[in-house]
């Protein structure tokens, strides 16, 4: 089994969504901070039956998938040991969102998420 890190697991949205608070009053500081260090450490993706990429959101722009020895190109040459970036390929795996119609975004692969502020809508692509 494997636990992969989603978008909330980030500093930022821990604080945001009150678990930095639940965590003081009942422990510590030191405590949170280490709940935070330890979600710097999840995996942000794997390959499920060598063939399926699994991530919490979805594809972006910026990535480029290379499997090699079920290992995926541009996801291996990141720095995942640090909170969430606010764009970028690591941004996106966190964040993306697919689009759930018949024609998805076929004009484009990839629409900014004005609704997030932050990654992108994808959809079925035609090549």
């Amino acid at each position: 089994m494997v636990i992969l890190r989603g978008n909330h697991e980030s500093a930022q949205l821990t604080a945001f969504f009150n678990f930095k608070e639940e965590c003081t009053n009942k422990y510590d500081l030191e405590t949170y901070l280490l709940f935070t260090e330890s979600f710097n450490t999840l995996p942000i993706a794997c390959v499920l039956n060598s063939k399926f990429l699994v991530v919490h959101g979805g594809i972006s722009p910026e990535l480029n998938l290379v499997f090699k020895n079920k290992q995926v190109g541009d996801i291996n040459n990141f720095n995942r040991f640090m909170d969430t970036p606010k764009s970028g390929l690591f941004c996106d795996l966190l964040w993306s969102d697919p689009v759930d119609n018949e024609t998805g975004y076929q004009e484009k692969d990839f629409v900014y998420n004005e609704t997030r502020g932050c990654s992108y809508y994808f959809g079925y692509f035609h090549y």
